[in-house]
């Protein structure tokens, strides 16, 4: 009967596999760093609309072109930027090109307006002058994408919508790379034209890299373990079995693989292993009793199957909490996982036994070194903690306490390109714009009218011109697009290109000597970007340097103050928005998302405590081993400086879930032992003998996995894997000194204390 059941599972299993292996073809990657964006959020709402009427704020890249000589008035440099310039905007993706060099001042003449260039680029002997009127002047927007110190210029591109559309960054990438090759062999590029290819490549690069690795390292533990060749392939065949099906079972619901989903392949390649070798150690440890393969099979089956599915379950709750997040990936991350935890469950469970029923019994069941080296070293290890139980409570206080202080330095901090690392060709042309052309980072201000007073009319000029006055000096702002840089160039314009009048007129009849300019102005579409067609909604746009979120939101608020304070709020309203903002909002979000997850994590993991032990003792047990090493990865990211953002975020809830696994094996053979009448002492010896090994190794294999992660580009993938194992190898020590600590003290009943008292003796 359990060869045909057995044959069944296996046939099954195959048929799943074929399925979830021929769905693989349609795998995809996704890089929409949009889908971080907080969910349902009114910021995230207000800025739809706002995008509806200006676009999308960051379908933009600066290009730095250097000139080879590095002196800026080297004429076959200014003319190749030139050139350039006109080529690219032949590209049809392309919307616009500003080019600095190209910038001309509108003169007003008896003739009409007239367009004045301040760079003569055919007339060398006239750049030093150019150059002069250009650093004395400072027409902004232009003059903050030149350096002339350094010899560089930037030109700002916008172009057409590229969200998830990988292939068409790529291709549009290639040609402005190839155009660009032609006339400069030194440039720098920034944007998400340039950001999006590069990820996704690297996440492709790393999905392989980390499988490899993953495989590798394990296939070398097992055979250092087991040493036959089914204590390797079996337990290799059901992790990549369920791995294939997780990532299947992705592509099927139509789920691409994104930044954190890199991540799952290894996460589940190594929860999935440690089912494996808890449940193959307990056979092997049958097989050495003296019980036949089918009899130690269901004994296996039988203690092993509850204790891995609460594993499992706890694991998966650890996952499943991430769902309460209102961001999309960490949600979906959260419960692709989870599936997959149960997907690796239910195969260790029915196929791996199949497997077994159809095979010989292993080898290292009857090696009996190995069984004399694990004994001698575990009993050693009871003994320790048995007669230092004073010295390890104490130890675990004073830790407990050190991390708590460490817990306070925690940060919320992120940048634009933190997930690379410094020496990265993208994050350092990112950098070279911080440092060269007041930065990359957009930063949105919406207006709108709440009078009937027009956004061209003096009074409201008047308040726009404060908020830009503001950015210039709180933020050093670059690239201030308003209203106001439009009217002013009208003004200058209406007196001769005179740079004097650069600025608002002071009277209404200064405003009216204008008109005739600012209506050639609108005519032409030069209002387009900034107003809406109503002329009641207006933007201010900018770029400022990628100081981080947290300096960032600092300067935010101080923002918002100087609004209610300075600006005539009754006349018009004022709104941070953009993109910069909901990534920070996201990570601002997280403190209060980790904990909102840690809790239910708790709560539900105390419950099924409760249930399946019927004891709160065991309540108390499962929490405190387990929030110790949360606490002590806490304290490193606190003393060290390793910001919370949403890439590291998620590790808080994911270590708990991986790490209460080996507790709640160490109290389920606890429990059974109590269960049969047997002595607290007695229980926890057995328990401590026969669940150690397995916690041992399974650690190994878990702390393996997640530190191949650290051969990763993401910084948030390089922490996970060091932070998450670091707090399992705190979390294994853990369970094999505090948590014996903590069974003898809660249940210090008078059996036990005879006990105690007999093995002194």
């Amino acid at each position: 009967m359990y060869k045909k059941l057995a044959r069944y599972f296996l046939f099954t299993a195959l048929l799943f596999t074929i399925f979830f292996a021929y769905s693989l073809k349609d795998v995809g990657f996704d890089y929409d760093f949009e889908r971080f964006f907080p969910e349902k959020d009114p910021d995230l709402t207000y800025y739809n609309k706002y995008r509806e009427v200006f676009g999308e704020d960051n379908d933009y890249f600066l290009l730095g072109l250097i000139s080879v000589s590095g002196d800026f008035q080297d004429s076959s440099f200014l003319n190749k930027v030139d050139i350039l310039a006109d080529s690219l905007r032949n590209i049809p993706e392309i919307n616009e090109v500003l080019s600095p060099l190209e910038y001309r001042k509108p003169v007003k003449t008896p003739l009409g307006l007239v367009q004045v260039p301040y760079f003569h680029l055919n007339n060398p002997e006239k750049y030093e002058n150019d150059i002069k009127r250009w650093k004395k002047e400072k027409p902004k927007p232009y003059y903050d994408l030149t350096n002339i110190e350094k010899g560089s210029v930037a030109l700002l591109i916008t172009h057409e919508s590229i969200n998830d559309n990988i292939k068409g960054s790529r291709e549009l990438y290639q040609r402005i790379e190839t155009l660009t090759k032609q006339y400069f062999p030194e440039y720098r590029l920034a944007g998400k034209l340039k950001a999006q290819p590069v990820f996704v490549d690297k996440m492709q690069k790393e999905l392989l890299l980390f499988l490899s690795i993953s495989i590798v390292l394990t296939t070398l533990i097992l055979f250092l373990v087991f040493r036959s060749f089914k204590g390797i392939i079996f337990p290799l065949m059901i992790v990549v079995i369920s791995v294939l099906w997780t990532i299947g079972f992705m592509t099927v619901t139509d789920k691409k693989l994104d930044l954190l989903m890199v991540m799952l392949p290894t996460i589940l390649f190594v929860v999935g292993m440690s089912d494996v070798i808890h449940f193959s150690n307990k056979y092997i440890e049958e097989l050495r009793h003296g019980k036949l393969k089918l009899k130690a099979l269901l004994k296996t089956v039988k203690e092993i199957g509850l204790a891995t599915f609460l594993t499992s379950l706890t694991t998966a709750i650890g996952f499943f909490t991430l769902y309460t997040l209102n961001i999309a990936p960490i949600r979906e991350f959260g419960v692709y996982t989870g599936i997959g935890v149960f997907m690796a469950y239910m195969v260790t469970l029915l196929v791996l036994p199949s497997l077994y029923i159809f095979t010989d019994k292993p080898k290292q069941s009857y090696n009996k070194k190995n069984k004399r080296f694990w004994l001698n070293t575990m009993s050693r290890s009871f003994r320790y903690v048995f007669k230092n139980r004073r010295a390890i409570l104490l130890s675990s206080i004073l830790l407990t306490s050190i991390c708590i202080i460490g817990t306070y330095n925690i940060k919320v901090n992120a940048f634009l390109i933190d997930d690379l690392p410094e020496q990265d060709p993208l994050k350092q042309s990112f950098v070279y714009f911080d440092q060269n052309f007041g930065g990359v980072r957009p930063l949105e201000i919406a207006i709108k009218s709440k009078s009937d007073k027009s956004f061209l009319e003096k009074e409201t000029l008047g308040e726009i011109e404060k908020l830009t006055n503001y950015l210039d000096t709180a933020y050093h702002a670059g690239n201030i697009l308003s209203v106001n840089t439009i009217i002013k160039n009208a003004n200058q314009a209406y007196h001769s290109g005179n740079f004097d009048y650069y600025r608002i007129p002071e009277t209404e009849s200064e405003m009216k000597q204008i008109q005739p300019i600012v209506n050639a102005i609108e005519k032409r579409g030069g209002f387009d970007m900034l107003l809406d067609s109503a002329g009641s909604y207006g933007r201010i746009t900018a770029k400022i340097k990628d100081i981080g979120s947290e300096l960032t939101t600092q300067k935010n608020m101080a923002l918002k103050e100087f609004v209610e304070e300075e600006i005539n709020t009754s006349l018009i309203d004022v709104r941070l928005t953009g993109t910069s903002i909901l990534i920070d909002k996201s990570n601002n979000l997280l403190i209060g998302n980790v904990l909102k997850g840690m809790a239910i994590a708790l709560i539900v993991v105390a419950l099924l405590m409760a249930l399946l032990f019927r004891s709160w003792k065991m309540v108390i047990i499962t929490w405190i081993p387990n929030l110790i090493p949360l606490l002590f990865m806490a304290a490193i990211m606190g003393f060290f400086e390793i910001n919370l953002r949403l890439s590291t975020g998620i590790i808080f809830t994911i270590a708990f879930g991986i790490a209460v696994d080996d507790s709640i094996h160490f109290l389920s053979k606890f429990k059974l032992e109590l269960d049969e009448g047997k002595s607290v002492l007695y229980s926890l010896k057995r328990a401590y003998l026969s669940t150690g090994k397995a916690i041992i190794l399974t650690s190994l294999i878990l702390i393996t996995g997640f530190l191949s992660l650290l051969l990763s580009d993401f910084g948030g993938t390089f922490y996970t894997g060091l932070l998450i194992g670091i707090t399992l190898l705190i979390a294994m020590i853990i369970d094999l000194t505090l948590l014996p600590v903590l069974i003898l003290l809660i249940f210090n009943d008078e059996d036990s204390r005879k006990k105690i008292k007999k093995s002194r003796s």
